[in-house]
């Protein structure tokens, strides 16, 4: 039987190696004499402190960073430390991988770090995903001009500015993404500027403006608190909105007023939590624009068949001319005979659109 693997390219076999850990893609060099270099022209370096010995892992990583092909680009560096990484060394390591032209930066650290300008200025970025980390700018300007992807997780700041001049010097960025985000202190006249090219944002955090991503079209929040509640601004591009909250207010329609574009809702509504008035018909002011002409799909989860949420399904039905499909899904903890009720309730209620579908679940 011939061997197929030694047909196979060098460029393919490093694609394929790009997807496993790096100190795996480095055990490959046993296997022959070709593949001794193959993994140093590999795209990725992926390094998870868990597989390694806590004395073995910061030679390890040096070794690999300075054994790989200076002159081959480096795609994704992805770096998780569980039990507090040395942030000297981590920014040493950063230097060398951001001199390879890196485009995807993952970090993982646990640990309290000042970044370096050679991640904060580095020109190839375009992913930065960063977890787990107490993080400060101190002095250091930012400037990732090519950056489109922010992901921030369990992420504490020295300060507000210092995420507000991280946003600012990221002022192409698209999507964003941020969960259970802090700030230890609060500058005076902290501003969070608005970022033009800003296309989807998802915000699960008590710590964010929802004024930085008010030109995106697509929104999913997890409102926290009752911060902001005031400060809603309007959302003249927002096409999609995923919404959920952990307060007792009637927030939906307030925020769905400042959508006049809103096309797909998805209310997603937590335990023991109310987001409706009683009676939204009984609202003096009119029809939110979005919903009158624009709004085409409409998802409710976890429906219980309260007087808010039925008056808010019917609500929208009834004043919906373009709506396409209203699905429910109802609480899991709802008996088959409540279930069947809370159908033919929503089934009798008006459609304005002649095309409407409703879908219970």
């Amino acid at each position: 039987m011939a061997d197929r693997i030694s047909s196979i390219p060098d460029a393919l076999l490093c694609h394929i190696l790009s997807f496993l850990p790096t100190k795996a893609a480095v055990a490959t060099s046993f296997l022959s004499r070709r593949w001794k270099t193959l993994w140093r022209t590999v795209p990725v370096l992926d390094f998870n402190q868990e597989t390694y010995s806590r004395s073995k892992f910061d030679n390890s990583v040096y070794t690999f960073i300075l054994s790989r092909d200076f002159d081959q680009p480096l795609q994704r560096f992805c770096l998780r430390s569980s039990f507090g990484t040395d942030p000297a060394k981590v920014n040493v390591w950063l230097a060398a991988a951001t001199q390879r032209k890196l485009e995807h930066l993952d970090l993982s650290l646990d640990c309290s770090i000042v970044l370096f300008s050679s991640v904060l200025q580095c020109k190839t970025l375009t992913v930065f995903k960063l977890s787990n980390v107490h993080f400060s700018l101190k002095s250091c300007s930012v400037d990732l001009r090519r950056l489109k992807i922010l992901h921030l997780s369990s992420v504490t700041f020295f300060q507000d500015k210092d995420f507000a001049d991280l946003l600012s010097g990221s002022f192409n960025l698209e999507d964003l993404e941020v969960t259970d985000l802090y700030f230890d202190n609060y500058a005076d006249g902290t501003k969070f500027i608005r970022l033009p090219k800003l296309v989807s944002v998802h915000v699960f955090t008590r710590e964010f403006l929802l004024e930085a991503a008010n030109n995106v079209q697509f929104l999913r929040i997890n409102w926290m608190d009752d911060r902001g509640l005031g400060l809603i601004p309007e959302f003249e591009n927002l096409t999609h909105l995923k919404f959920s909250s952990y307060i007792q207010q009637p927030l939906v329609l307030d925020l769905i007023k400042h959508c006049p574009k809103l096309q797909n809702l998805v209310i997603y509504k937590q335990e023991n939590i109310e987001l409706f008035g009683e009676d939204p018909e009984g609202d003096s002011q009119p029809v939110p624009l979005c919903i009158s002409l624009h709004l085409k799909e409409c998802t409710f989860k976890n429906y219980g068949g309260s007087k808010g949420e039925f008056g808010f399904l019917k609500y929208v039905m009834q004043n919906a001319r373009n709506l396409r499909t209203m699905t429910v899904v109802s609480n899991n903890r709802v008996d088959e005979g409540r279930k069947l009720a809370m159908l033919r309730n929503l089934s009798l209620c008006r459609r304005c659109s002649p095309i409407c579908k409703l879908s219970f679940e």
